[in-house]
């Protein structure tokens, strides 16, 4: 029995919910400033009938917009729960290009009800804060995306100071064949840096890459405690892409049921180096061509710790996984039940990646590679208590400025850490 929580039932879009809301209890601490520290805390309602003047919650602004323009220098916005539209035009001159842009040195927070006094008494899994591209407010079936924002947020130019935290981001549609409107639906970031946590990605879209969000130029973002469901792209990329000369952090995340036209339905990287994903769970997702999870390309070499790869599709080769010239480096992680006509779990091209402390289906040329079935506990890909994965894993590897796995455990217990996702206690 787990000492601090158990999931059971069907993959559902609560139960993912709930893992969130465990991460989000168990982090509160990470990435913050103490209270005193704050200049400025700006509160934002959506429905009030009136505009104020943001200095309450009585007084709130019904506008997002406004309190982001009048944010200033260590300012947090408070968002209340309900649904926001971009206002300003920030990449272009067509409506579409409506956008909530992300600004240095300001704290975007969902998740309040509107009576709070602290922001430890906020939560974002109940009081839902959605930013929606739904620009004419009629999504009510597909025919009517055409009108969506492009990006719902974007975060050019930003760095770590520029904080969004506590979000539904849904409804984004970049849906043209030109820069930079072919990708980034939910959120596009270009040369930035921001600080993404416990947001949903939902329900974006993108013609080239990154329906739910893409990273590109010299940008290295941090995306934690996030949840990647059902983002689509016509070609790469269904739930992240990182691009050319990325750095991006992923841990913690969960990416579910992303698809793409193409390669990568749940993250696609290209030209990436620096990048670390760790403590990250890739299931049910589907790529038309190659690498159901994960797609690394054209010299990608990403550290991946501590990841599942569970039931993900891949229609040609590579369900897990594909690489095309381009080496990640794999520890204790789990491969295992993903589909595709052939290699199923991982697909090489030109390629040689460094695998080793995982358990990999129909094994791999690696240290320490275990071609045993991980008896998972359910279908949340925990671990069973006689999983092989347990005390199979190599601590040093393991990032020092991550403490827990993705259900809130301490990562390490019984002195070695164990295989994927999560961490198993007695």
């Amino acid at each position: 029995m787990k000492t601090f929580n158990s999931f059971t039932g069907a993959n559902t879009f609560k139960g993912d919910l709930c893992i969130m809301l465990i991460l989000l209890v168990c982090t509160l601490s990470l990435g913050f400033a103490q209270q005193s520290s704050i200049k400025n805390i700006i509160y934002v309602n959506s429905s009030l009938s009136a505009n104020g003047d943001g200095s309450s919650w009585k007084t709130a602004y019904n506008s997002l917009e406004t309190a982001l323009l009048r944010a200033s220098i260590k300012s947090e916005i408070w968002v209340a729960k309900g649904i926001y539209y971009p206002e300003r035009k920030v990449t272009g001159k067509d409506n579409r290009d409506r956008s909530f842009h992300l600004k240095n040195n300001v704290t975007l927070l969902g998740g309040f009800n509107g009576t709070e006094e602290t922001r430890n008494q906020r939560n974002w899994k109940i009081n839902i804060t959605t930013l929606s591209g739904d620009l004419n407010q009629d999504d009510e079936s597909a025919q009517n995306l055409s009108d969506n924002a492009y990006h719902v947020v974007t975060g050019n130019g930003t760095n770590q100071t520029a904080v969004i935290d506590g979000f539904t981001i849904s409804g984004g549609n970049a849906d043209q064949d030109e820069w930079p409107n072919d990708g980034g639906g939910g959120i596009n970031i270009e040369e930035g840096s921001p600080t993404i946590k416990n947001c949903t990605i939902t329900n974006n879209r993108a013609f080239a890459d990154g329906g739910g969000i893409r990273v590109w130029g010299d940008s290295n973002p941090s995306i934690s405690f996030c949840l990647f469901i059902k983002n689509e792209s016509v070609q790469e990329g269904g739930g992240l892409m990182n691009g050319p000369g990325s750095h991006t952090k992923v841990f913690n995340c969960i990416f579910r049921n992303n698809k793409t036209g193409e390669d990568g339905a749940g993250m696609y990287n290209n030209e990436t180096t620096h990048q670390v994903i760790v403590n990250c769970l890739f299931y049910d997702n589907e790529a038309t061509l190659t690498g159901g999870g994960m797609y690394n390309v054209n010299g990608s070499a990403p550290l991946i710790v501590n990841c599942t790869f569970a039931n993900n599709t891949a229609k040609e080769v590579g369900g897990g996984m594909s690489n095309r010239d381009s080496n990640p480096i794999l520890r204790n992680c789990i491969l295992w039940g993903n589909k595709a006509p052939k290699n199923f779990e991982i697909n090489n091209l030109r390629s040689t990646p460094d695998i080793a402390y995982s358990i990999i289906s129909g094994g791999y040329n690696g240290m320490k590679i275990i071609d045993v079935d991980p008896e998972f506990s359910d279908n949340r890909f925990e671990l069973s208590n006689n999983s092989p994965a347990i005390d199979s894993g190599i601590n040093e590897v393991f990032p020092n400025d991550i403490s827990i796995d993705l259900n809130g455990n301490s990562r390490i217990n019984d002195n070695i850490i164990d295989l994927g996702a999560y961490e198993f206690y007695k």
